[in-house]
């Protein structure tokens, strides 16, 4: 009807000027004048949204009066909430489909629906008997949108399935032409845009998503039409592309710009790394693991990486793949790092990793093995070996190590009681990475220079330092390194003076780094606030706070990152 109903209005609206048309339909008349008003899907509460907070989602609403249809008296609570939230987020708040949810509650709980919406065709395939067939099942109603498409819309929309986290346009293209004209590809886009299928989103540049219900259902498509393999490998390929561009970008001027490319593009690498894993395709998941452990590392994703890297190195073994010995050794790298913990089946020592590490990033150029001698001598506290490895370090022709290395040097100097050395060195890195272009090494550097203005007694420089430093977080290196330093800025802030300021700070970084699983972090902000509680003269309050310090470090006393708020928690419990 779409051509008749748009001849009539352009008809009505030519002769009678004073005439408003509203018109309702799954995409745009495209007559003169047309003023598009996109209905949206429901409200979706958050994810962690507790029973007040999910009642106020428009899609909570609908599906708790639903749902009491059916099953008298049902509402949230406790028990209720996080599954019903779940429900209404998996159904992208479309309302039919929450209807047909709620309806379930006949002969099942929240929860037993929750979890069988991997099978959502199949679940709510029962509705009202007095609708119109195409409104009685979930299947039904994408199955009447698909039977209106041609042919090339049906095969650009089931290769759009593939994307774990939205499209780009070049992305699309590249993936979803498997053979076409890749400058189709977004003209037909456009069409499904226009017909509701897809979404565009973004105002510096467009990201296409489907919502999980259309993805779901045009993935089956992709697989009927014997697609989804070709669909798949055009979509890994694409992303670690991606990927190894990003890779050397992150160490440099655009660091921000690649971060947050890859940020953007969190999910599709991690569907392409998954489907190489599945594969048995070993040299895609290293080349993978190569490409994306610094921007895991500087997005504070470092659980991850080490989910990753397990997985890759049981793909791929004892021997490195010929011409991909440096991809190799840093999943080595984040794989034994990441058993550096007691309680673990198997775990690995400090000694261990450095004896399996070292052979293999003996010869290597990385920047980011190059950094692991240092780093390790240092976590080890072998100074005189920090100094070699250091001074080895700052002879690289990469200004980005030698950046590193006068960074080292600051930090080693600090633990030495050097301080003039290490302020001197702190700010020659400082002004080495703004050459460089890297705001990672400007907020570490940042956090270095806080330590050398507490150990000189200037508290109140340090707190400027450190809100410097957490200005940088901001531009979108991490939110995470944004939340750390709120421990080390609120010691500062309660040596200056301000208690309430510093233990507020203290207390918000805690709260974070616990949720992130950030436990050296953790322990240093109980043992922070334990030193206020000592100065305030409260030997109780300060002795229970390092009690909690001590039970956050004793499980992972080994890892290499725990051994100095270790050091320092031990020693001050025994004068407590």
């Amino acid at each position: 009807m779409l051509d008749a109903v748009a001849q009539l209005a352009g008809r009505v609206l030519a002769d009678a000027p004073g005439v408003r048309i509203l018109a309702t339909s799954r995409e745009p008349l495209s007559i003169t004048g047309e003023v598009l008003c996109p209905v949206p899907s429901l409200t979706l509460p958050a994810e962690a949204a507790d029973a007040q907070e999910a009642g106020s989602s428009s899609a909570v609403r609908l599906f708790v009066d639903r749902a009491a249809a059916v099953r008298p008296g049902f509402g949230l609570d406790a028990a209720s909430t996080g599954p019903v939230v779940r429900i209404c987020r998996a159904l992208d708040g479309i309302p039919l489909a929450i209807e047909l949810a709620a309806a379930r509650l006949r002969a099942l709980t929240p929860a037993q629906v929750a979890d069988r919406l991997d099978d959502r065709f199949r679940l709510l395939s029962v509705g009202s008997r007095d609708a119109m067939p195409r409104h009685q099942t979930l299947r039904a109603i994408v199955d009447w949108s698909w039977e209106l498409l041609g042919d090339r819309e049906r095969a650009v929309l089931r290769r759009l399935s593939v994307f774990a986290g939205g499209a780009t346009p070049g992305s699309a293209e590249s993936v979803c032409a498997l053979g076409a004209d890749p400058a189709d590809i977004v003209d037909v886009i456009a069409s499904l845009v226009d017909k509701s299928l897809v979404t565009a989103t973004g105002e510096h540049e467009v990201r296409y998503r489907l919502l999980e219900t259309v993805r779901a259902y045009a993935a089956e498509r992709l697989a009927e039409a014997q697609e989804a393999g070709a669909a798949t490998e055009a979509h890994t390929r694409y992303f670690l592309d991606l990927a190894e561009r990003a890779e050397p970008e992150l160490r440099g001027r655009d660091q921000l710009l690649w971060l947050n490319r890859l940020g953007a593009e969190h999910d599709n690498c991690s569907a392409a790394l998954g489907h190489a894993i599945a594969q048995g395709d070993v040299r895609t998941a290293l080349r993978f693991i190569g490409a994306l452990t610094w921007f895991w590392i500087t997005r504070d994703y470092e659980s991850e990486a080490g989910e990753w890297a397990t997985a890759v190195r049981q793909l791929a073994g004892d021997t490195p793949p010929e011409g991909l010995q440096d991809a190799y050794a840093i999943c080595e790298l984040v794989y034994l790092m990441s058993r550096l913990r007691p309680g673990l089946p198997d775990p690995a020592s400090m000694d261990e990793v450095m004896a399996r590490i070292m052979p293999l990033i003996s010869s290597s150029s990385h920047p980011m093995l190059a950094l692991v001698g240092p780093i390790a001598a240092v976590i080890t506290d072998q100074p005189e070996d920090a100094r070699r490895a250091i001074a080895e370090l700052g002879r690289r022709p990469d200004p980005w190590l030698r950046a590193a290395a006068l960074l080292f040097s600051g930090h080693l100097a600090i633990h030495d009681g050097r301080i003039d050395e290490a302020a001197a060195n702190l700010a020659a890195g400082y002004a080495a990475f703004e050459e460089v272009g890297d705001c990672w090494g400007l907020i570490v550097s940042l956090g270095g220079q806080a330590e050398v203005a507490l150990a000189r007694g200037r508290p109140a420089e340090a707190v400027e330092l450190l809100e410097r430093s957490r200005q940088l977080t901001a531009s979108g290196l991490a939110g995470n390194f944004g939340e750390m330093i709120s421990i080390p800025l609120g010691r500062a802030r309660a040596l200056a003076g301000d208690i309430e300021g510093g233990l507020a700070d203290l207390k918000h970084g805690v709260t974070f780094a616990e949720r992130l699983g950030e436990h050296d972090d953790e322990a240093q902000g109980y043992v922070e606030m334990s030193e206020v509680a000592r100065r305030d003269g409260d030997l109780a309050l300060a002795r229970s706070l390092l009690d909690r310090a001590l039970e956050v470090i004793e499980p992972l006393r080994l890892r290499p990152d725990m051994r100095g708020v270790a050091a320092t928690a031990y020693s001050k419990a025994g004068c407590l």
